[in-house]
Order: C-alpha cells, then structure tokens, then sequence
C-alpha cells in the first residue's frame, strides 16, 4: 500500500482513504463522494477469515451500478502480481475486470513508471460511458477501426452461394 500512495501522492491526489474491505469500502462511500477508485483485484469481501471471498472485480461492478456520479467514477484496477498466476488465470482474472467496467488494468507493485505509462494515458482518453443490459463501463471500442459492410476478403461459401442466387 506504500508504494500506492507514493504514486497518488507525487500525483497531486489530495484525500486517499484505505480500506481492508468491500463493507468498509461501501461504509466511506455513504459518509464522502469519489471521483477515483483503485481497487486491489484481491479485496476480500470482509475482514472476517471465514469468509474467503474476493470481491475486487465486484466492487467495481458494484461501483457502475450506483446512482449519481460515483458510478462513472475512474476505477483503476491493480491485478494480482503476474508472478503469482499462471496465463490461464492471469487472462480470467483481465477479462473479468474489462467486464467489469474498470477504466484500466495495471499490474502489481504500482510504480510512477507504470502509472505514466499505462494508467494516466487510459484515464486522459475520456471515453463514452455505456450503460446496458449486458454492460456498465467505459467504452471499449477503439476510435481508429472502421467497420464497413464489407469486413472479409473472402466471403464464405453460404455467402458466395447467396450472392450468385441472387444475380
């Protein structure tokens, strides 16, 4: 968590508060309103050890489900360190949090390289905000693809056979 508030500290972030989890979390957003989140993708569901749960990616679901302006909060999303899974996991855990509605993923320790790097030119795209049945989130479509009517070289058979059909 050091390292963190380094990082938001050198980058002009005024007021920081630290929760251990998703209840304390919810309990700070009643009393104080957020423009930002990071959320650890293994927050736990609360501090009792009986309770294994993880709720990272949920809370930020959570968080796009609110009311008001909280819900297009920036949620930067810190993954587990890439030591610690293996691709299968590490390619679950990424997806799961582009469901989500996270604004960025970055992997751990968060280090004022990787935030000028990947976090801050994420933040400064400023995109659409989406909100549907299936999806709450930033836009994820890139602005540099076109797509026309006309996507293959090669249409497929049932399609060559429609064409002809119809000539």
């Amino acid at each position: 968590m050091a390292d963190i508030s380094a990082v938001l500290l050198e980058k002009g972030v005024q007021d920081i508060y630290w929760v251990h989890s998703m209840y304390e979390a919810v309990d700070i957003m009643l009393e104080h309103s957020f423009s930002s989140f990071v959320i650890d993708g293994q927050l736990p569901v609360s501090k009792d050890k009986h309770k294994a749960r993880i709720a990272g990616v949920d809370f930020a679901r959570f968080i796009r489900m609110c009311d008001g302006p909280v819900s297009e909060a920036a949620i930067i999303f810190l993954r587990s360190a890439s030591h610690a899974l293996n691709l299968f996991e590490a390619e679950a855990e990424i997806a799961e949090a582009k469901d989500g509605g996270v604004d960025c993923i970055v992997s751990q320790p968060l280090t004022i390289r990787k935030f000028n790097e990947v976090v801050e030119p994420n933040l400064a795209q400023n995109r659409a905000f989406v909100r549907n049945e299936s999806y709450i989130g930033p836009c994820r479509r890139r602005d540099d693809t076109v797509v026309t009517k006309e996507r293959r070289a090669n249409p497929s058979a049932a399609r060559r056979r429609s064409e002809t059909a119809e000539d």
